[in-house]
């Protein structure tokens, strides 16, 4: 009998979880900024599965930054 695979979502909300522990030490407006970013990360949910990577940690930054990229990007703030 194989193992069980556990879906991109459970991975993805397990690990948000902790991501949100990690804010509940943070101040107000830190703790704020984390929970934008886990919401962005919610609305990634299929391109992180695209990404197929076997730490999903690893896809959820890339959708973060590509976010904040896009948003520097549309304010004529790009570094790149």
């Amino acid at each position: 009998m194989g193992r069980t695979i556990p879906s991109v979502s459970f991975r993805l909300e397990e690990r948000l979880s902790r991501w949100k522990d990690f804010s509940a030490h943070l101040d107000r407006r830190e703790k704020e900024a984390v929970l934008r970013l886990l919401a962005i990360v919610r609305e990634r949910r299929t391109a992180i599965d695209a990404a197929d990577e076997e730490d999903i940690a690893l896809a959820m930054l890339l959708a973060m930054v590509v976010y904040l990229e896009g948003k520097n990007d549309k304010d004529g703030q790009s570094r790149l």
